[in-house]
């Protein structure tokens, strides 16, 4: 059936293989599972950290493959228990358990040509797997992509290289940033090119999408906020269909 997951979930042992900071708050870890990594683009998994005593859902930002390996694109949360469990504590070769895969924010590979993808903090992963996932579709020539990352200041925005690899699979590939801190003064800047949004990530979308706003269908991840700030800007104002936008909720 069109639209059905087709990975079962369950749980398995994985060992953190690689930690990368990509920005003063965000870092990729990498795990290698002891089985393959079977889920879809836009998917998450629950990750269990070794003291057993936290466990959180993240998404991942590759695609899935037979040779176990799980990528995790991870903002720390000030405060946040599992996210200094992350930074601070899990080594390399330390073990975590892997359960998934989750989620009804996956890719429909076989609906609308024309999507849209807004991350923001730790969502910008499932983003960067949706993005790799048409890129490597057969007719990745015949889809247009526009990619959303939003952060409060522009230190806070990550691109990574492999969207820049994807752009050359596909029909068209626009990236976008926002930032919603007006006293930004563009020190540190992550990410170059086109000076970015000013304002919430959902505004950015309404403004570079305005009038052809019902043409996509959406995929978005990130904080409750920005994702509910999002469908009610999309749904109840703009009148996108419900269906055409999907994300997952995390508290």
């Amino acid at each position: 059936m069109v639209g059905q997951a087709r990975h079962r979930p369950f749980r398995q042992t994985a060992q953190l293989r690689s930690k990368t900071l990509l920005t003063h708050d965000m870092q990729e870890f990498v795990f290698a599972a002891q089985s393959h990594a079977g889920f879809r683009p836009g998917q998450y998994a629950m990750i269990t950290l070794p003291d057993g005593q936290v466990e959180r859902a993240y998404s991942m930002s590759n695609l899935g493959n037979c040779y176990g390996e799980w990528k995790f694109v991870v903002k720390r949360m000030p405060g946040g228990r599992a996210t200094a469990a992350l930074f601070d504590d899990t080594e390399v070769g330390s073990e975590v358990t892997l359960d998934g895969p989750f989620g009804h924010a996956y890719l429909r590979e076989d609906g609308n040509r024309r999507i849209v993808c807004a991350g923001g903090g730790s969502g910008l992963g499932a983003m960067i797997s949706i993005v790799l996932g048409v890129a490597a579709r057969p007719d990745s020539r015949d889809w247009t992509v526009h990619l959303f990352c939003g952060g409060r200041t522009r230190k806070d925005l990550h691109i990574p290289e492999s969207i820049a690899f994807a752009g050359r699979q596909l029909g068209a590939l626009n990236v976008h940033t926002a930032i919603s801190d007006e006293h930004d003064d563009g020190v540190r800047a992550e990410v170059e090119g086109a000076e970015p949004f000013r304002g919430f990530l959902h505004e950015a979308v309404l403004d570079r999408l305005a009038g052809s706003l019902t043409d996509f269908t959406y995929y978005a991840a990130g904080p409750p906020a920005m994702t509910d700030a999002l469908a009610r800007a999309l749904v109840l104002d703009a009148g996108v269909a419900a269906d055409h936008l999907h994300y997952d909720r995390f508290c």
